[in-house]
């Protein structure tokens, strides 16, 4: 068996406070089966777990924070990734 592959982008490249920031995990690979679960962390307490790759997110301060996915597939297999997100005024 071989495990997922998660991978993801996001736009705006430099996001701001209060501008709403679109996660694109489609380029994430299943590897056998299909994906079923993409679980964000966007690096303020807040999550999210859907079977969409597609998140938005708005961040309402300032800084630098760690966006963490998790997909897992219908094998029950997972990867992870995570990205430095800057938020600017």
């Amino acid at each position: 068996m071989s495990i997922p592959k998660a991978e993801f982008r996001f736009t705006p490249t430099f996001p701001h406070i209060n501008e709403t920031v679109t996660f694109n995990a489609s380029a994430s690979v299943a590897n056998g089966g299909e994906i079923i679960l993409y679980k964000w962390d966007f690096g303020t307490g807040d999550t999210l777990s859907t079977d969409e790759p597609i998140a938005v997110y708005t961040y309402t301060s300032q800084g630098v924070y760690n966006v963490t996915l998790k997909v897992t597939d219908s094998e029950n297999l997972s990867d992870i990734t995570w990205q430095l997100i800057c938020i600017e005024l």
